[in-house]
């Protein structure tokens, strides 16, 4: 059956409106991307920032080890060195968006943010602060003598070897995330705990005080 002149008129006029009603919804989209605050940095920037040691030790505390495991907390200890980078500001933004926590095991625990996730540092300054505080929970502690000391040959039955803050970093109009992995040196215990784990618990808890170099 042939469409007359009217039918086929009005069916094209129905295509141009279907058309225009795509490209309407494509608006939207396009304003978005170009709405970006600002714009994220080039790949020889974010590598600038590079771990260091702050402090130089990190003190890791457990309380209240019962089943067999319990909750370390970090409190502040690492380090990031930005005087490679370019800028134009003196200082730059620095916000913890994780941090990870390695045991000598080799089991690793996610940690809770608690508080201080963000700091404001010195460009010149080698040693910037990587903030917050963490809580890993669950770590797993066997029964064993953790009263260990510095110059001691022996070690705890398990303890933090390693961590990875991933922070984003932002300063003048530039942002970018990068990942910082620290080690903690095996033979310098300032403190150890104040006891052992036995039959699954320890009420007294656990210190551990660790230097921390970049890994």
């Amino acid at each position: 059956m042939t469409e007359s002149s009217d039918q086929q008129e009005q069916r094209t006029a129905m295509g141009r409106r279907t058309v225009m009603r795509g490209a309407a919804w494509s608006v939207p989209v396009i304003a978005f991307a170009a709405a970006s605050p600002a714009r994220a940095a080039s790949g020889d920037e974010c590598p600038c920032f590079t771990p260091t040691t702050f402090g130089p030790v990190v003190t890791i505390s457990g309380t209240n080890i019962t089943g067999g495991q319990g909750r370390l907390t970090y409190n502040a200890g690492l380090g990031v060195d930005a005087t490679t980078c370019a800028h134009v500001s003196q200082t730059y933004r620095g916000t913890v968006l994780d941090m990870t926590l390695t045991m000598s095991d080799t089991r690793t625990y996610a940690g809770a943010l608690v508080s201080g996730t963000t700091t404001n540092n010195a460009f010149f300054d080698p040693n910037g602060a990587v903030p917050a505080n963490f809580e890993f929970n669950g770590v797993k502690f066997p029964d064993g003598d953790y009263l260990v000391l510095g110059g001691q040959t022996s070690t705890p039955p398990v303890h933090p070897v390693a961590a990875t803050a991933t922070m984003r970093f932002e300063w003048d109009d530039h942002v970018c995330v990068k990942t910082l992995d620290y080690r903690f040196v095996t033979d310098a215990f300032s403190t150890g705990s104040n006891g052992a784990v036995s039959g699954g618990s320890a009420p007294l808890g656990i210190n551990f005080t660790r230097r921390v170099v970049p890994a």
